[in-house]
């Protein structure tokens, strides 16, 4: 629309005077972030390329974009992340993005001090903090807390035996029985909390089984989708990578679509 070209043209004048080689170098000094600060869309029609915000970024914040393939690995644990990064080339020590120094809040467990809270492992401090009493631990204190079967794995990274088997039982999810999934994230809220990423892959296992049944999705799919989809925002993780908000938007309007065929006919 005219907007559009008149938001266009206002862009295209604010950089004309730089050079398209000191553009591209810009554009070349993006980083990454799991925070997903910025998307870089390509302009072949006019041969450049434009850096947008996806969110409000504060001043002295290191901006930078998602580089993962896999976008459902922006809403897994911080260490898992940067595994997947260094693997990929893409770092070559952890990552250190303001996200990954922050709270993982996709790795939560009950907090051993108050049982009412959350504890979550802060990147920076390296530490373990409720978010709702006063505890503050470091890996070692929090393992100390969990379970006798206790283990270090990835460095630094504290991860107790109920976490690792959980994990390991998770790398295939199709390979879990149908049967045995409910279960599974019963106990993953039980031992761990319903905030862990891993009772998030168990629900989006779930939906997704659904989707690929020849039924197509079903009631138990779309109550997955529902839990997956309030999951995901409870979080308060930002604006997530387009690949993954475009997986979203499918899921809840599969789930949608079902609800209203089965909708059609009934009355108040």
């Amino acid at each position: 629309g005219t907007l559009e070209v008149a938001s266009f043209l206002i862009r295209w004048r604010a950089i004309s005077h730089i050079s398209p080689t000191h553009v591209f170098q810009m554009t070349a000094q993006l980083t990454h972030s799991c925070a997903c600060d910025v998307e870089f869309r390509i302009l072949p029609e006019v041969n450049m390329g434009e850096i947008i915000a996806r969110r409000v970024i504060n001043p002295q914040t290191r901006i930078g974009k998602w580089m993962l393939a896999d976008a459902s690995l922006w809403w897994k644990g911080a260490f898992i992340r940067s595994a997947a990064l260094m693997e990929a080339g893409v770092l070559t020590e952890p990552c250190r993005c303001e996200r990954c120094e922050g709270l993982d809040r996709v790795r939560a467990f009950i907090c051993p001090a108050c049982e009412a809270g959350m504890v979550m492992r802060e990147g920076k401090s390296k530490r373990w903090l409720c978010i709702h009493c006063d505890f503050s631990g470091s890996d070692k204190i929090m393992l100390g807390y969990m379970s006798s079967e206790q283990e270090f794995l990835l460095d630094d990274h504290a991860i107790n035996a109920v976490e690792k088997k959980l994990a390991d039982d998770l790398k295939d999810p199709a390979a879990i029985p149908q049967e045995e999934l409910q279960p599974m994230a019963d106990l993953i809220v039980a031992r761990l909390s319903s905030a862990h990423y891993l009772y998030a892959m168990v629900l989006m296992e779930m939906f997704e089984r659904g989707e690929r049944s020849g039924g197509g999705a079903s009631f138990s799919s779309c109550l997955a989708a529902l839990r997956f989809l309030e999951w995901i925002g409870s979080r308060e993780l930002g604006t997530p990578p387009q690949a993954l908000m475009d997986e979203l938007s499918d899921m809840a309007a599969s789930s949608l679509r079902f609800l209203q065929q089965r909708m059609q006919g009934v009355r108040d």
